[in-house]
């Protein structure tokens, strides 16, 4: 049985964490749940019939318009031409990222975009203290031009030196970036999973777009899981590029 993956509203997250702290403390661990909800229908050409693309696309949609982006899913582009956006977190932790893919000729441009809940402060908290106002400063030094749209906060990440955007690519591709399915259509492995981290890729090739997820892919059997896997330990190599950040001192 598959429990699909959820986002947690940020209002509840300290409260969802002290429940399952309380669950890991008190009950024996969760080998199987109630049946998920029933997936969502197909509502665009491209998005799987699946429960997290409605969980996960408002997220999505906000960052990439405070990042001056468009969603992909409605963003058609001229024949021949292509983009990959690559998210990989989910779960508790902050911050998230999109990786970006627009192969153009011999070459590959590329963007690591950060992204994370803004919150206002609540009463208990003095403005400058809140969680947004700590993570900026953690990433001082990595992060630039820090824009907030809509509660959601993002940047684009800085790098060491450029990344060779155009082999990170090749090599999720032969991992079969542009041909894996969407998990839900997988046999059902009877695989509980209650947090970590999720890998969504989002394509399009011209007028054609197409969408999936793998949710904590090394928990999983699937010979497919094991490419989810792959194609995210390319991408995620570009993280070893990031400039270095910290706190800076007060």
């Amino acid at each position: 049985m598959r429990l699909h993956p959820f986002r947690i509203p940020p209002m509840k997250r300290r409260s969802f964490t002290a429940v399952l702290a309380c669950a890991a403390a008190c009950t024996a661990p969760v080998q199987r749940a109630e049946p998920p909800p029933a997936p969502v229908p197909v509502t665009q050409a491209g998005v799987p019939g699946a429960v997290w693309p409605e969980i996960y696309f408002p997220d999505f949609d906000r960052a990439v318009r405070a990042a001056g982006l468009e969603p992909l899913r409605v963003s058609p582009l001229p024949a021949g031409q292509r983009e990959v956006r690559v998210w990989i977190g989910g779960g508790l932790g902050a911050p998230e990222s999109l990786y970006r893919f627009v192969p153009g000729g011999s070459a590959v441009f590329g963007e690591a975009i950060l992204y994370w809940e803004a919150e206002p402060p609540r009463p208990e908290e003095r403005r400058g203290l809140t969680f947004h106002d700590w993570l900026v400063r953690s990433l001082s030094g990595r992060c630039a031009d820090i824009q907030v749209l809509d509660q959601m906060a993002v940047c684009r990440a800085r790098f060491i030196r450029p990344p060779e955007w155009d082999q990170v690519l090749a090599g999720a591709e032969a991992a079969g970036l542009w041909t894996l399915p969407d998990a839900s259509t997988l046999p059902d492995d009877g695989v509980v999973t209650l947090d970590g981290w999720a890998l969504t890729v989002e394509l399009r090739d011209g007028a054609a777009y197409r969408a999936y997820q793998y949710a904590n892919p090394q928990a999983h059997a699937w010979p497919a899981a094991r490419q989810a896997e792959r194609i995210a330990e390319h991408v995620r190599g570009l993280d070893s590029l990031f400039r270095p950040a910290g706190v800076p001192r007060e």
